[in-house]
């Protein structure tokens, strides 16, 4: 009867993963990777999500050591605006595509315009945006170390979105990527060179999903949390995400104090961040900085603080789950205080 039962869901399986990947129409609404995997922590997640064809594509020709890049020579790492700086200080902007301002339209309303066009910082600052969306802390820290040595005395904004702690545990997103694991107590870096056939790479590296039955079963609808734990290793990956963040930042962090150059940390979050206060990643992120006396701001704060002031509610501060341009002036003019403060008070910006 044991033999017939495990016969019966082998071919199940077989039946099911056949048609999964078959095209058929009737099929479509199981080509979803949530039914599989873990966004934040499965780089099965992001193979199916290319293999269903997911609406963000791998770049065609990819960065040997980045993945995908932004407004920056892929040989050099100079930015594409670095002609602009002059005699000005440039400020370097790294980050995802909440530092990029993906979803602004006018860039003019983003960090890069607002703070050059402003009439007091404009005429000492430029602003370098070498934001990135969809990056990880591993790819913002390759890209800062590798730009850093282009420029004279440059600030420095990191800016990390709680979810690109999520990022750093991947080999797979929107396309191969460089990560990072700890061996010995030491970053090792893994995924290098990234391919530079993104077809190639999921042809010859597909899911490694024993099962689609079972993990569709596990991931429905947030049931049987326990055993979609002990498939997942959800604490584990915590763990492990925790681990790796934190010698990443603290690398960046080196890397700044030892060229002697002031910087500071800014922490986005997504919108829902305001309804889940236990979220492990801002604690992560809050004790690591103050642990280690590293400057940073939280928009959070600063949103929340505005919201008190204006009547309005958190959320209507993003809008398609990134900050509105509203948003990035009311952060920008925070910014503004610690950039000017730091050039008053010996190139150290200050927590306020």
């Amino acid at each position: 009867m044991l033999v017939v039962s495990l016969g019966t869901m082998v071919v199940c399986e077989v039946i099911f993963r056949v048609l999964l990947f078959s095209g058929a129409d009737f099929m479509q609404r199981f080509r979803n990777p949530d039914l599989y995997g873990a966004w934040d922590s499965d780089d099965d997640y992001w193979k199916l999500y290319y293999l269903f064809g997911g609406r963000f594509k791998p770049p065609e020709h990819p960065h040997p050591r980045l993945g995908w890049i932004g407004t920056f020579s892929p040989e050099t790492y100079l930015h594409n605006n670095a002609g602009e700086v002059g005699d000005k200080i440039p400020i370097l902007l790294y980050g995802d595509s909440f530092a990029e301002c993906s979803t602004i339209a006018n860039k003019n309303e983003c960090f890069q315009g607002i703070v050059n066009n402003d009439s007091e910082l404009g005429r000492r600052f430029f602003l370098l945006n070498y934001g990135v969306g969809g990056y990880g802390v591993d790819q913002m820290y390759l890209l800062l170390k590798e730009s850093l040595p282009l420029y004279r005395n440059p600030f420095v904004i990191v800016g990390i979105m709680t979810q690109d702690l999520d990022r750093s545990a991947l080999a797979v997103r929107i396309g191969q990527k460089p990560f990072f694991s700890v061996e010995d107590g030491a970053l090792a870096l893994k995924g290098v060179p990234v391919s530079p056939h993104p077809a190639v790479f999921f042809a010859e590296n597909p899911p490694r999903i024993v099962s689609y039955l079972a993990r569709m079963w596990a991931n429905r609808d947030g049931r049987f949390y326990r055993i979609r734990q002990l498939i997942l290793g959800t604490e584990d990956q915590v763990r492990i995400k925790k681990m790796v963040n934190e010698k990443i930042i603290l690398a960046m962090v080196a890397e700044l104090n030892r060229r002697n150059i002031p910087h500071l940390f800014l922490i986005f979050y997504p919108d829902w961040i305001y309804n889940d206060p236990a979220d492990w990643r801002e604690m992560f992120l809050r004790n690591l900085f103050e642990e280690h006396h590293i400057p940073y701001l939280s928009t959070k704060e600063i949103i929340q603080e505005d919201a008190r002031k204006s009547g309005k509610q958190p959320i209507e501060y993003y809008d398609d789950s990134h900050p509105t341009a509203d948003a990035y002036r009311l952060l920008a003019g925070v910014l503004k205080a610690h950039i000017l403060n730091s050039s008053v008070n010996g190139g150290q910006f200050l927590r306020l």
